[in-house]
């Protein structure tokens, strides 16, 4: 679960893009847990492909930026409750010399941050005996499919506040899926392209007909190797995708699925494997390059709305304030904006017959309101919010305190 060398000259902007993201849930995850009621005195991140912590201009990686966001917080948080919380981080690196960067760049963060080197396979264990009890952020951003074992997976998601971030190669699975597939090589292609050509050739020269059958033969013994090679690639990929699925089911799934479909089909359904894994609440959050095309996405897995509405507050953060142009912003707003009929529809069956605030009274907190259930409990963003409110507004009741009387169901005439 390591991060190529190449990665690390210099992240490119849809990475400081992801990076912003993490920053600003890593901040509101540690005060929020903090400062939960019934917290106790300890949470727990872990990081579980960690690299070297920074790339070769100076820009801080995903492990540094979570140690000095729980610096932060830990002292936030101890202050406002006036005793001592703790936030412990725990930084995985399987390289020696990336590991032996990320050591010396997190020291001088004390024991609040622990480098370990190996992979999160090695160490899953030991981190559940020692954490029992912790609420724990797993991030787990590997390069491919492979490392998203769903064994491993599950186990992050085993505890009662426990949560994942994780990066869906969702064009990987997809090549993998490609290769499972694949009736024949370009090789043997080639092979049979030119043998069925040969079959039609008539020579009168003995010498150029030995020169013909020369290159169909070394074309031919190519496309035994390109055989020989794309079964082992097959079998590679039925193991990886098989490991992050937990089985095999997947597969048929996606060869009925029409090939234009089957990338969307493949993050549907394991977004449904973590749903099966323990996580009530899955956001998926698309990360689109400089030049427009959809790289990855992120998949946020975890067991509280409070933890859902972070997320997607730290995402709205990140297109308020990305590295990337105006444009791709734009293109990744729309790859994850409602259909907000179906949003209304929803607010009107939930609050049917009902007067309700759009926001929280702070008069009684417990209170249901309009916005917290948008956020909560449907796929909208906080850059939504002003639609939702405009289409509410033949709802809106005469006052500057913005609450609605909602219709109740019609009844049923004789």
């Amino acid at each position: 679960m390591t991060k190529s060398g190449a990665f690390f000259t210099e992240f490119k902007p849809h990475s400081k893009h992801k990076l912003l993201i993490l920053e600003q849930y890593f901040f509101a995850w540690g005060h929020k847990l903090g400062m939960r009621e019934g917290a106790g005195d300890a949470i727990l991140y872990v990081d579980a492909c960690a690299g070297r912590g920074e790339d070769e201009v100076g820009n801080h990686g995903s492990p540094y930026i979570a140690a000095r966001a729980a610096a932060i917080a830990q002292e936030n948080v101890s202050r406002l409750r006036a005793a001592r919380f703790r936030i412990q981080v725990v930084a995985i690196e399987a390289n020696r010399t990336h590991h032996k960067a990320l050591s010396e760049l997190l020291a001088p963060f004390g024991e609040s941050v622990r480098t370990v080197r190996g992979t999160l396979d090695d160490h899953i264990s030991s981190l559940e005996h020692e954490f029992p009890e912790t609420p724990t952020l797993y991030f787990i951003d590997p390069f491919g499919i492979a490392p998203l074992r769903a064994d491993l997976v599950r186990r992050a998601l085993a505890g009662i506040q426990h949560e994942a971030l994780l990066l869906f190669a969702d064009q990987a699975a997809l090549r993998h899926f490609g290769a499972i597939i694949a009736g024949e090589t370009r090789a043997e292609r080639k092979y049979h392209a030119a043998a069925d050509a040969r079959a039609q050739e008539m020579s009168l020269f003995a010498e150029l007909d030995r020169e013909a059958d020369a290159r169909v033969e070394a074309l031919g013994q190519a496309a035994e190797l390109s055989r020989e090679s794309l079964v082992d690639t097959r079998e590679h990929a039925v193991r990886i995708m098989n490991a992050a699925f937990e089985g095999e089911s997947w597969l048929p799934v996606i060869e009925a699925t029409p090939e234009g479909d089957r990338r969307e089909a493949l993050l549907q359904l394991y977004c449904a494997r973590l749903r099966g894994w323990g996580a009530t609440y899955v956001l998926r959050i698309p990360i689109v390059n400089t030049e427009g095309n959809r790289v990855y996405t992120l998949v946020h897995a975890s067991k509280s709305a409070k933890a859902y509405v972070a997320m997607k507050a730290a995402v709205h953060h990140a297109l308020e304030h990305s590295p990337l142009d105006a444009a791709i912003v734009e293109q990744m707003r729309g790859l994850i904006r409602c259909d907000l009929n179906a949003i209304i529809s929803a607010v009107l069956c939930r609050f049917a017959a009902q007067r309700v605030r759009w926001t929280v009274d702070r008069a009684d907190k417990d209170a249901p309101c309009v916005k917290n259930y948008v956020l909560e409990e449907t796929k909208a963003f906080p850059f939504e919010m002003e639609d939702v409110k405009t289409r509410l507004k033949q709802y809106k009741q005469p006052g500057r305190t913005i609450i609605y009387a909602f219709p109740g169901p019609t009844a049923d005439v004789d």
